[in-house]
């Protein structure tokens, strides 16, 4: 009795044939050096430009994706398609990072510090033009063998960033351990942080744990 649900079977069914297709494309949000003002890097955000419904944002598939068991593919499009943007940046002169979420589908295949590898080399790209950003939730489905799969994501050489750090389940026990990087500080503690004192403790303290653990901050 539910109107939506036929057109989210449909578009559940789609999903993996839009992949195959190339119907993803990919924006790009900036990441912005505070000091500088300069763009230093971007997040990679995926879209799907549907044959009849136009341009979808993630909220209209992603749910759909986790369901089907398509985000790993997913992320593993979107990572192709931001690797041929930063070869496409660096062949005209500009040196920027690009940032690519992966799935828990993802962080659990042993396989995936290979399949990165091989594409870095295939778009030409350095790793040190790379980074994934990861979230306190999908690191512990299973955190052992993520640990393992992210230590060897960084034996490549690519960046790894924690993301939504904050909102997550994770103990600062098991932030010491992760092979990380860099700490995004979830946007819910960014939007009001010059009217509200607690959320504005919050990401001053969580500035302050980063620098003392050697991480870069990104505030989302």
């Amino acid at each position: 009795r539910d109107r939506h649900t036929p057109d989210q079977l449909a578009l559940a069914g789609q999903l993996r044939g839009a992949i195959a297709a190339g119907e993803l494309v990919v924006l790009h949000q900036p990441k912005v050096d505070l000091a500088t003002g300069a763009v230093t890097s971007t997040e990679a955000l995926v879209r799907w430009r549907h044959p009849t419904e136009g341009l979808l944002s993630p909220a209209a598939f992603l749910p759909l994706a986790e369901q089907t068991n398509a985000m790993g593919p997913l992320a593993l499009e979107v990572l192709e398609l931001a690797l041929a943007d930063v070869a496409r940046w660096r062949a005209r002169g500009e040196a920027v990072e690009v940032a690519v979420n992966l799935a828990t589908a993802n962080l659990l295949d042993v396989e995936l510090p290979g399949i990165v590898g091989a594409a870095l080399e295939r778009h030409g790209v350095p790793p040190r033009a790379l980074r994934f950003e990861v979230t306190e939730t999908s690191v512990l489905a299973d955190a052992e063998r993520c640990v393992g799969v992210l230590e060897g994501l960084r034996a490549l050489g690519v960046g790894l960033s924690l993301d939504d750090f904050g909102t997550g389940h994770a103990s600062l026990s098991r932030l010491a351990t992760l092979p990380v990087d860099e700490l995004k500080i979830d946007r819910s503690f960014i939007t009001d942080v010059a009217t509200n004192t607690a959320h504005r403790a919050i990401a001053r303290t969580t500035v302050d744990l980063g620098r003392s653990l050697g991480l870069r901050v990104v505030a989302e």
